[in-house]
């Protein structure tokens, strides 16, 4: 989980403060991949980049690979009882 940790914080920096697109298309098709492939437990890692991927959406050479990302990443519905995860 370490190593996750450690590739979402780099890919997380990268989205923030690199402005070449082909580095952050790169950055996003490594989460689709990771997400793609995660594990139980995961979750919380990856939850973190969604508002970062998000504002991938505002730029459009990015927005296929930020649709994508967002594709594979698990997201919680929540009503006023409950949270269900899908």
């Amino acid at each position: 989980m370490a190593l996750l940790n450690t590739i979402v914080s780099s890919i997380q920096l990268l989205l923030k403060t690199n402005k070449n697109f082909e580095l952050s298309s790169a950055g996003l098709r490594a989460v689709q991949a990771i997400g793609s492939t995660m594990c139980p437990g995961e979750e919380a890692v990856l939850s973190n980049i969604i508002p970062l991927i998000l504002e991938q959406l505002k730029t459009p050479v990015l927005m296929t690979d930020a649709l994508q990302a967002l594709s594979v990443l698990p997201y919680v519905v929540c009503s006023t009882d409950n949270c269900e995860k899908y």
